[in-house]
C-alpha cells in the first residue's frame, strides 16, 4: 500500500512536469515568433514563462525566463540589461550542469559584446561556448565558430578570421545546414573582398548554386558581395548583373533597406559604365524610398554616389546643386539623429515601464496560480495523510490480530504440552506403582510360595514329589517373569543407578536374546539428569529399539549418547532396510514426538550410511 501511494504521487509529479514542459515550449516558441514582429507580445510571453517558473518553483524554468529576457533586451538595444539577465541564467545552468544551455548563454553573451563593439570580449565568450556546443549541438557549435571568425574580421585579423570561418563552414556542411553554409561563405567572401576579390567571387559562385533555390530570399547580401568583388576587379558589368539579382531578392522579400542598397550599388555600376542618366535615375529612386522610410543615411549615400557620377561629366553647375542638396540632407540627418536619440530614450523608458507592469501583472497571476496550487497540494497532502493513517491503522490492526492469534495458538500449544506432560507423568507414576506392586506384592508372594514348595518337597511322598517339583519350577518362572515385567515397566537401574546403566541393561535384555549385534557409546555426560528427561530418553530408546527388532531386518545397531551445546543427544543407527512410510507415520514415532514436544526437543529420521536408518534425538538440558 505504501509503495502504491508513493507511485501515485510520483505519477502526479511527472504529469505536472510534463505539462510545465509543454507550456514552456509553447511560450518560448511564441517569444521567437514575435521577436521581430510585436514587442508587446514578446513581453507578454516572457511574463508567461516567468509566471510558470513561480508557480512550479522550478529553477531551470526561472533561468530560461532570464535567458529569453536577455535575448529580448539585446534585440531591442539594451546590452547592459541583456548581460544582467544572461549572468543570472548562467549561475543556474552552471549549478545544474546544463551544458546545452551554457553553450547558448555564452554564445549570446558574445553576441552582446559584438553589438557593443567589444570584440575581444565577444571572441572570449564565443570561445567559452565552444566545448559545450561541440558536445550538445552542432548548429550552435558552427555558429560559435562563425561568430569568433566575425570577431577577428572586425578586429582586422584576416588570418584568424579565415581559420574560424573555414572551420565553421566544415561543420555546417557536415550537418548539413544551408543557412550556416551561406553565412560562412559570405563571411569568407567579406574577409577577402578588398584584399582578394577574386577569392570572394570564387567561394560564393561555388556555394550559391547549391542553395540559390532553397534560400533565394536570404541571398541579398551574398549577391551584393559578389557584385562588389566584380566591381573591384574592374568589371562593373559583372557587378551590375549580381546587383540586379540582389534587387530581385529585395523585391521578392519586400525589404525596403535591401531595395535601397541595391539601387545605390546599381547606380554606382551604371556610372562606371558611363550610363550617367540611368545611374542618376537609380540613385534618385533610392533617395525617394529612403525618404519615405526615414533612411537618412541612405539618402546621404545616394547624394554622395551621384556626386561621384556627375564628376565624370565635368558638369560643375549640376554638381554644385547636388553638393548643396547633399549638405542639406546631412544637416537634416544630424537634426533627425538628435530627435531620434530623444525619442529612443523616451521609448526605452516606456518599454521598461511597460515591461515592469507586465511582469508585475504576471507575477500577480503566478501568485494566484501558486496559491491555487498550494491549496491543491494541501488537499492532496490531506488525502495522502488520511490514506497513510488508514494504512497504518490497518497494518496495526492486522498485526494486533496476528499477535492475538499467535498468543492463542501459543496458549493452546502450551496447554497441549502441559496435557501431554501430565499424561506422561501420570503414565510413569502408574508404571512406578505397578512395578512396585509387582515387585513388592506379587513378587514377594511368589517368593514365599516358592519357599513353601521347597519345605513341602522335603517331606512329600516320592510319588507326588515329581508333580510338586514341576509346580515349584512354574512358580520360579512366574516370579522371574514378574521381576522382568517390573524392571521393564520401571527399571531399578534407571531410578537407582542412572541413565547409562539403564540403557546398557535395556540393550542387553532386548537385543541380547536376538541375532542383532549392538554397541553403545557414551561420553561428555553428567552424573544424573532431571528424572523426567532420563525417563523420556529411556522410553524413546526402547521405542526405537523395538522398531529395529520388528521392522528393520538389521544385523547391527549402534547407539550413542552424549551432551553437546546444552542438549542431550541420542543417536540410534541401524543397517536394516530403512525407514518406510508405515513406521515413519506410526504410533511409535508419534509417541516419540509427543514426548519430545513437552521438552521442546527434536527428532530427525534419515537414511544412514549403511543403508538403514539414523534416528537423532535432541533434548535441551
Amino acid at each position: 500500500m505504501n509503495y502504491r501511494l508513493t507511485f501515485l504521487l510520483l505519477i502526479y509529479s511527472l504529469l505536472s512536469t510534463a505539462q510545465n514542459s509543454d507550456l514552456l515550449d509553447k511560450y518560448t516558441s511564441k517569444v521567437t515568433a514575435f521577436q521581430n514582429v510585436n514587442e508587446d507580445s514578446v513581453l507578454f510571453y516572457i511574463g508567461k514563462i516567468q509566471g510558470l517558473a513561480v508557480s512550479s518553483g522550478d529553477e531551470t524554468i526561472e533561468a530560461i525566463a532570464q535567458l529569453t529576457r536577455g535575448m529580448h533586451q539585446d534585440h531591442y538595444g539594451s546590452p547592459d540589461s541583456a548581460l544582467y539577465y544572461y549572468r543570472s541564467a548562467e549561475e543556474t545552468f552552471q549549478k545544474t550542469n546544463n551544458e546545452y544551455r551554457l553553450g547558448i548563454i555564452y554564445n549570446n553573451i558574445g553576441v552582446v559584446y559584438n553589438h557593443t563593439q567589444q570584440f575581444d570580449s565577444s571572441i572570449f565568450y564565443h570561445q567559452k561556448a565552444l566545448p559545450y556546443a561541440e558536445k550538445t549541438d552542432s548548429s550552435i557549435y558552427a555558429l560559435s565558430l562563425f561568430n569568433i571568425g566575425n570577431g577577428y574580421h572586425l578586429l582586422g585579423d584576416r588570418e584568424q578570421s579565415m581559420e574560424y570561418f573555414e572551420k565553421s563552414l566544415t561543420v555546417a556542411e557536415a550537418i548539413p545546414s544551408p543557412k550556416m553554409i551561406l553565412k560562412c561563405a559570405t563571411g569568407i567572401a567579406s574577409v577577402n573582398l578588398f584584399s582578394n576579390p577574386k577569392k570572394s567571387i570564387e567561394i560564393l559562385e561555388r556555394t550559391l548554386p547549391q542553395i540559390e533555390e532553397e534560400l533565394f530570399g536570404e541571398l541579398h547580401n551574398a549577391y551584393n558581395i559578389v557584385g562588389g568583388a566584380y566591381f573591384l576587379t574592374g568589371d562593373p558589368g559583372g557587378g551590375l548583373a549580381y546587383y540586379k539579382k540582389g534587387l530581385s531578392v529585395a523585391l521578392e522579400t519586400n525589404s525596403a533597406p535591401s531595395y535601397v542598397i541595391s539601387l545605390l550599388n546599381i547606380g554606382e555600376c551604371l556610372g562606371a559604365l558611363g550610363q550617367i542618366e540611368a545611374a542618376v535615375d537609380s540613385l534618385e529612386k533610392s533617395r525617394k524610398i529612403s525618404y519615405q522610410n526615414g533612411y537618412g543615411l541612405y539618402m546621404l549615400e545616394g547624394w554622395k554616389y551621384e556626386l561621384a557620377v556627375l564628376e565624370q561629366e565635368n558638369d560643375y553647375r549640376r554638381t554644385l546643386e547636388t553638393f548643396k542638396k547633399y549638405q542639406q540632407t546631412k544637416d537634416s540627418i544630424n537634426l533627425e539623429a538628435q530627435k531620434k536619440n530623444i525619442a529612443e530614450l523616451e521609448t526605452k523608458y516606456q518599454t521598461e515601464l511597460k515591461e515592469r507592469q507586465i511582469v508585475e501583472k504576471n507575477l500577480e497571476i503566478a501568485s494566484q496560480e501558486a496559491s491555487i496550487q498550494s491549496q491543491r497540494n494541501q488537499i492532496i497532502s490531506l488525502i495522502s495523510g488520511l490514506i497513510i493513517v488508514l494504512l497504518f491503522g490497518s497494518i496495526f490492526y492486522i498485526q494486533f490480530r496476528n499477535k492475538q492469534k499467535a498468543k492463542l495458538q501459543s496458549a493452546i500449544i502450551n496447554e497441549q504440552e502441559k496435557g501431554l506432560e501430565a499424561v506422561f507423568a501420570a503414565t510413569e507414576e502408574e508404571r512406578k506403582r505397578i512395578a512396585k506392586d509387582l515387585h513388592d506384592g506379587v513378587g514377594q508372594q511368589l517368593s514365599a510360595l516358592k519357599r513353601g514348595f521347597e519345605d513341602i518337597l522335603e517331606s512329600m511322598d516320592p510319588k507326588v514329589k515329581l508333580k510338586a517339583q514341576q509346580l515349584k519350577e512354574l512358580v520360579d518362572e512366574t516370579a522371574e517373569d514378574t521381576r522382568s515385567i517390573s524392571h521393564q515397566i520401571m527399571p531399578r537401574a534407571l531410578t537407582e543407578l542412572g541413565l547409562v546403566p539403564a540403557i546398557e541393561d535395556s540393550l542387553n535384555k532386548s537385543l541380547g536374546s536376538t541375532t542383532i549385534q549392538f554397541e553403545f557409546e557414551h561420553f561428555n555426560l553428567r552424573n544424573r539428569y532431571e528424572e523426567r528427561k532420563e525417563v523420556a530418553v529411556y522410553r524413546i530408546l526402547q521405542e526405537l529399539v523395538n522398531n529395529v527388532i520388528k521392522h528393520s531386518d538389521a544385523g547391527h545397531v549402534s547407539v550413542q549418547l552424549f551432551e553437546n551445546q546444552s542438549n542431550l543427544i541420542l543417536i540410534v543407527e541401524d543397517d536394516g532396510s530403512g525407514i518406510g512410510s508405515t513406521s515413519a507415520d506410526g504410533i511409535g514415532l508419534l509417541n516419540i514426538k509427543n514426548r519430545l514436544n513437552t521438552f521442546k526437543g527434536k527428532v530427525n529420521l534419515e537414511p544412514s550410511t549403511e543403508s538403514g536408518t539414523t534416528a537423532t534425538i535432541s533434548i535441551p538440558v
